[in-house]
């Protein structure tokens, strides 16, 4: 039951940011009544993949995961077959957003935002928050948490 309630929690995060949920997201595995593995995928639908269409992959291992996304036939892999983009090629992507970013090397202060917190009308950032609630909760669930029930309240600027 409690893996159930999670899985609702998450589900319905998500629903906050996408209200469509489709299989193009996961692969169902399961076994059939004859102990037979199976299987429930679909495809990228045509408007994800129009959307998708008009993004510009980074490097060329990114232009080769886009293009299998593109293919009507493709089905989202399971976990243990998801193929990884090598560290080497994420932190090069990184340092190639960083300086179309910010040409001049230098990265804007950082602006750290606290709210108050309606169980102790105290304020913290959602680093402190965390800590505040970690082994009592989830950090998936404090960040909803701050997302959802502790309004903006202070901004600070931090050099």
């Amino acid at each position: 039951a409690m893996s159930r309630a999670i899985s609702r929690e998450a589900f319905l995060r998500d629903l906050q940011w996408c209200p469509r949920n489709f299989l193009h997201r996961y692969r169902l595995a399961f076994k059939d009544l004859d102990d037979i593995p199976r299987e429930a995928i679909a495809p990228l639908p045509d408007d994800l993949r129009g959307a998708l269409d008009k993004l510009e992959p980074l490097d060329p291992w990114s232009a080769s995961v886009v293009s299998q996304w593109m293919d009507p036939t493709w089905r989202c892999k399971a976990w243990n077959d998801i193929d990884v983009m090598p560290k080497e090629i994420a932190d090069e992507n990184i340092q190639k957003e960083k300086l179309e970013r910010f040409p001049d090397g230098r990265e804007p202060f950082e602006v750290r935002e606290k709210r108050v917190d309606p169980f102790d009308a105290k304020r913290y950032t959602l680093a402190q928050l965390i800590e505040k609630y970690n082994g009592v909760y989830s950090e998936a669930d404090v960040k909803s948490y701050w997302k959802h029930a502790m309004t903006p309240n202070e901004y600070k600027a931090v050099d």
